[in-house]
């Protein structure tokens, strides 16, 4: 009886492995067929820009067609098709009522770039201390960028993470600069910090201090501020009232705040027809992650069911870290499956209409560029 006993338990085991392997081989081929059946392309152009192809470019449309956010879920922040990616989709989206690109910095970043691609105070750029070698690419996707904005296109950057030093200086040298020099003067008389270079080169616990204080200088003397900087007051007052000025490392926080900074930059009057970009890490863009900065827009009522993330996944590229892989979806069967399925170096694989047992793939994104 022990025996027939022994002898039925390996057979069940055997079939249940079978059937398990059988099952899988299955869902390996109809997964590959499916991404050869759901994919189109971009081109890496000889001037180094990149651009979508027919298929791609109306693909994207028609996944648009009832959303308006529009999510680039970057890889890594310096890898150099991050900063193309933003310049290739401000460039489609300008065209279709772009109203504000939201990035994860801080508002002073956003107010350099804008005045930079506006060209109200006619700056260089890159500004103070950007390092040549880590921050070549973003400098040249700025310069695309004016040239986008000055054919006609009308939008602005929108800074929701906290201030960097460096960029904080930068924002406010171009405020100051609006005035003569008897009334930039009289500006430092009150608050000989806001041009001091020393901040340039702080750490981030010394900066978390340094807005701690303008915050409260600005509170406190909030009226002769109002008397100094005219016109140029409200500019200020939008700079120093950032409340996320926790550090980067504090993440839970980081994306309550960079939700709730972005949520308050929303015009009421906003239509349907309003189109906004949002440019973050994988970390902020990823759904399946709770109270991620995604996640938590995806449960407000502007953004209910009207965001579309593309998110980018680079296989052997020379980058610190490889996105999705590190959240435990793209290895093994699963890498070898859409390796297989990509015919070319930048594959654009629609993931939005794969059936429910590949929920744990829909869930990184609607779309999904794979990277060679």
């Amino acid at each position: 009886m022990k025996y027939y006993f022994i002898l039925f338990f390996n057979l069940f085991f055997l079939l249940n492995i079978y059937g398990q392997n059988e099952t899988k081989s299955k869902n390996d081929d109809f997964l590959e067929k499916y991404l050869c059946e759901h994919r189109t392309y971009l081109t890496l152009n000889a001037d180094s820009t990149l651009s979508l192809s027919y298929e791609a470019s109306a693909l994207i449309s028609a996944k648009m067609k009832n959303k308006n956010l529009f999510v680039i879920g970057e890889n890594n922040h310096n890898y150099y098709l991050t900063n193309k990616l933003r310049v290739l989709f401000i460039k489609k989206f300008s065209k279709h009522g772009l109203k504000d690109f939201f990035i994860e910095y801080g508002r002073s970043t956003a107010a350099v770039n804008n005045a930079y691609i506006k060209s109200n105070y006619n700056i260089p750029y890159p500004p103070y201390l950007y390092k040549i070698g880590q921050n070549l690419n973003y400098a040249r996707e700025m310069e695309q960028t004016k040239e986008i904005y000055n054919k006609s296109a009308d939008f602005n950057f929108v800074g929701i993470d906290f201030e960097r030093t460096f960029f904080f200086f930068r924002a406010i040298d171009c405020i100051l600069n609006s005035f003569n020099p008897t009334e930039k003067n009289a500006i430092l008389q009150v608050a000989p910090y806001l041009h001091d270079t020393a901040i340039l080169h702080y750490t981030n616990r010394q900066s978390k201090h340094y807005f701690k204080k303008i915050q409260k200088d600005f509170i406190k003397d909030s009226t002769n501020f109002k008397n100094l900087f005219k016109s140029q007051y409200n500019s200020y007052k939008y700079l120093v009232t950032n409340k996320d000025i926790c550090l980067p490392s504090q993440g839970g926080k980081r994306d309550k705040l960079m939700a709730e900074n972005l949520l308050s930059e929303i015009d009421e009057k906003s239509t349907n027809k309003t189109i906004y970009l949002l440019s973050c890490g994988y970390f902020h863009s990823n759904v399946t992650k709770k109270k991620s900065l995604v996640s938590r827009l995806s449960e407000s009522s502007t953004f209910k069911n009207k965001i579309l993330i593309l998110n980018l996944y680079c296989n052997n590229c020379n980058i610190d870290i490889q996105g999705i892989s590190i959240d435990g979806f793209m290895k093994k069967d699963v890498l070898k499956t859409f390796q297989q399925a990509a015919n070319n170096k930048l594959v654009l694989f629609d993931l939005s209409e794969l059936p429910n047992e590949y929920e744990y793939i829909k869930k990184q994104g609607d779309l999904l560029l794979f990277v060679n």
